[in-house]
């Protein structure tokens, strides 16, 4: 995997995702949220968005994400 290349989509889909209104990414909570895409290079990357509450309910919101390419 192109480790450079692999962050930057990672870095551009997280950007997208938390674009969403807290209500909206409060409600993927334990519903993770799946995309495939094909990079430039014709390279097939799996992104993955998790969103969790950060240490109470109904407050901060955390999100991880990770991109693999099945290598």
């Amino acid at each position: 995997m192109n480790e450079a290349e692999a962050r930057s989509i990672l870095s551009r889909e997280l950007k997208a995702f938390t674009s969403r209104s807290y209500a909206q990414l409060a409600a993927l909570i334990g519903h993770p949220h799946v995309k495939n895409l094909v990079s430039e290079s014709g390279v097939n990357y799996q992104i993955e968005f998790s969103v969790f509450w950060d240490s109470k309910a109904e407050e901060n919101l955390r999100i991880m994400g990770s991109i693999d390419d099945g290598g």
